[in-house]
């Protein structure tokens, strides 16, 4: 980890092929989950016994309250979330897809994720929606991200290679904008927004970083790796 502290290597072993995720905390600092070689880790807390799908990667959340919510599959192909009030199984992931889960500002948080329907679905104790009957790319995974007025936005690539969004607000919209096959976007609600603004990021279809939202930027003429999805921050 890198950035205001500089802390530089952990020494601890990361499972091929996944990536860690890292959430910043309402009591400062920071915390980071990780598939530790098949099993999930947060680097304060250390190995949680819990045993994760191989090529697989947690989410985490900070919470309002304090402390931190996860979310992962696990090694039978479930979403499972880990925090305060305990561990739960909100049922079955496609095979090869991460979830992402958000803390609202308010309390409570919501994991979107792809079920093994290929269907968007969002859980959680912000809002038990279940399934949205949108469905998404094979081997791709959806973002979320809460929304300063309440609430939450998802944004996924759909099964017909565009860029969509769900939420609280919204029913399910076509953004019509093409994705990189095999890439997931990401989104950022937006700090003191009034209107619940958010930011997206995403590798086009032209093998280019966009980034679209309440600025609506559009290309940035970079080009990215083939198989690499960006990752975006609200400040």
């Amino acid at each position: 980890s890198v950035g205001f502290d500089n802390h530089g290597a952990w020494i601890a072993g990361l499972a091929a092929g996944t990536s860690p995720s890292i959430a910043s905390l309402a009591g400062g600092g920071y915390a980071v989950a990780f598939n530790g070689n098949g099993v999930l880790w947060t680097l304060d807390h250390g190995s949680w016994n819990h045993l994760m799908m191989a090529g697989t990667s947690p989410s985490i959340a900070g919470l309002a309250g304090g402390g931190y919510e996860l979310a992962f599959q696990d090694n039978t192909g479930d979403l499972e979330t880990i925090g305060p009030n305990g561990t739960f199984d909100w049922g079955s992931m496609a095979p090869g897809t991460s979830p992402s889960i958000t803390g609202s500002r308010f309390g409570g948080y919501e994991v979107a994720f792809q079920a093994n329907t290929g269907n968007l679905e969002t859980v959680g104790t912000d809002d038990d929606h279940g399934a949205w009957s949108l469905g998404m790319m094979a081997g791709t995974s959806p973002s979320i991200t809460s929304q300063w007025t309440g609430g939450y936005e998802v944004a996924f690539q759909a099964n017909t290679g565009s860029l969509w969004t769900a939420g609280t607000l919204d029913a399910g919209t076509n953004q019509k904008l093409g994705m990189m096959a095999g890439t997931s976007p990401s989104i950022a609600g937006l700090i003191n927004s009034p209107n619940g603004a958010y930011e997206m990021a995403f590798q086009a279809n032209t093998g280019s970083l966009w980034t679209v939202g309440l600025d609506n930027h559009g290309a940035w003429n970079l080009g990215m790796l083939a198989g690499t999805s960006p990752s975006s921050t609200s400040y």
